[in-house]
């Protein structure tokens, strides 16, 4: 098993911001492809469609989970950073400000 090391974090945060960069149409159409599936079961007279747009669906909501999980890491991540700073002995009031506001931005 590896070491947790401050690189291989930062690599993982690296890696899944390009993640929910690439995926970011998805995420925005999400609502819109859970209607599309259900139209497709409730209206088709082909019980294999029907069962396969149910299927879809099901995996659909696993990826938003998974999606929401990874956001919500990564907001953590950068909030626990803000954080650390704030509780340093010696804090530096300028810094700390600024790492607030670009979690600020980063949230928004």
């Amino acid at each position: 098993m590896g070491r947790d090391t401050p690189a291989r974090r930062i690599k993982f945060v690296k890696l899944t911001g390009r993640v929910l960069s690439n995926l970011a149409a998805v995420c925005f159409n999400f609502t819109s492809v859970c209607d599309a599936l259900l139209e497709l079961h409730d209206e088709t007279n082909d019980s294999v469609a029907a069962s396969e747009a149910l299927s879809q669906m099901h995996y659909v909501n696993l990826f938003d989970s998974t999606v929401t999980l990874v956001a919500r890491y990564d907001i953590l991540f950068k909030a626990n950073i803000v954080s650390k700073a704030m509780q340093a002995e010696f804090m530096d009031v300028s810094n700390a400000s600024q790492l607030l506001q670009n979690c600020f931005a980063f949230v928004k």
